[in-house]
């Protein structure tokens, strides 16, 4: 689909928590248009090295990429976040355009900054997307985020992923829950490994699921105050992918990673680990340019940073990476 008749550009915008599964379903989606849209995808990570980012333009291409660094794009510099939105508007001229906020990220806020620009004139605001990870949101330490709050609250579209990995009656839980919830969803989706149609992209906003710009002027403190994100490129070196493996089963419990994903080149692939929801995910990536590793954790787990880094150095099959 091109776009709309009003000549606006639709908008998208696909948020969830750390970790759980937006690069992978973003990339599952452009796979089903490649052949037929020119889509810009907007990527902003929390973390200080760009692993989405990088899975995106390796794995999803051929599509344009714009990566807001530092922080999280709802408190980045409006200035910045509109210089990149009026340079894809009117150089890039997408089809469509499909942001991946930080996961600490509040939608509200984000939509707030784009419906108080001088470009929402030019943007169709397209139903808001969340994924939820039934791990996430039956951990109770999760449920009392007001960035977790605020990501349901907002969708107008659910999407329960990995429901291989819970059960049918959390499943069922959470889907009970989002149908109560009020105003309505416009649809709620179960799935795994982030496949969803590439139909959901042409569903409209239904005028019943307007935005709430009250919840901006409430000002509530921001979440993401209280995380550290860190992360480390290695331009050269081989790791061990059984060491690897080993480390990222090891720290698939740790209660105090919120996320650790990485791509690192290996003897036979590129391959991405990630650890999210407490599970670790491990598949081959196009991505060939060199080692990548990020890592969030709360400001008061610095030492396990320090930890995890030490225990990674290992894992390079010369045993060294400089």
């Amino acid at each position: 689909m091109s776009q709309t008749e009003n000549n606006k550009t639709p908008l998208h915008i696909i948020t969830g928590f750390l970790g759980v599964g937006k690069t992978t379903a973003i990339i599952n989606l452009l796979s089903q248009r490649r052949d037929t849209e020119n889509i810009a995808v907007i990527v902003n990570e929390f973390g200080e090295v760009g692993i989405d980012g990088s899975l995106i333009e390796a794995d999803g291409k051929p599509f344009n990429l714009v990566e807001v660094p530092g922080g999280c794009i709802c408190c980045a510099s409006n200035e910045m976040l509109m210089d990149y939105m009026g340079f894809i508007l009117n150089d890039i001229k997408p089809t469509r355009i499909i942001i991946e906020p930080s996961g600490i990220a509040r939608p509200s806020d984000l939509i707030f900054q784009l419906k108080s620009s001088e470009y929402k004139s030019l943007l169709d605001f397209r139903p808001v997307i969340t994924l939820i990870d039934p791990a996430l949101y039956h951990d109770e330490d999760f449920r009392d985020s007001m960035v977790f709050d605020d990501q349901i609250e907002s969708a107008d579209i659910a999407i329960i992923t990995r429901t291989d990995l819970s059960t049918p009656e959390k499943v069922a839980q959470i889907r009970e829950e989002l149908e109560a919830m009020l105003p309505s969803k416009q649809l709620i989706v179960e799935t795994t490994f982030g496949q969803v149609s590439a139909e959901i992209l042409d569903l409209v906003a239904d005028k019943q699921f307007s935005f709430r710009p009250g919840r901006k002027e409430k000002n509530l403190p921001h979440d993401h105050s209280f995380y550290l994100g860190k992360g480390w490129i290695w331009e050269t070196g081989i790791f061990d992918d059984e060491k690897l493996s080993a480390l990222f089963t090891s720290l698939a419990g740790e209660k105090r990673l919120l996320r650790a994903k990485g791509i690192f080149v290996t003897r036979e692939n590129p391959v991405l680990f990630e650890i999210a929801g407490g599970h670790f995910h491990k598949r081959t990536s196009e991505f060939r340019h060199e080692n990548r590793f990020d890592l969030i954790v709360h400001e008061s787990d610095q030492k396990l940073v320090s930890e995890i880094k030490e225990k990674l150095d290992l894992c390079f099959e010369s045993g060294a990476g400089e």
